[in-house]
């Protein structure tokens, strides 16, 4: 899905389009895991 969006210039086969991806992957991951964990000291926050 994601490979149709890759600029064929810039990433001419399939390991690039499966590496951008990847790392797209893990930046959105770590990202729900900050706000999850700032949802969580919010909440914490809220009850003391």
């Amino acid at each position: 899905m994601w490979a149709a969006f890759v600029p064929q210039t810039q990433y001419g086969n399939a390991v690039d389009a499966n590496n951008l991806r990847a790392e797209l992957l893990k930046e959105k991951a770590m990202r729900e895991k900050a706000e999850s964990e700032l949802q969580q000291q919010k909440v914490s926050a809220d009850i003391s």
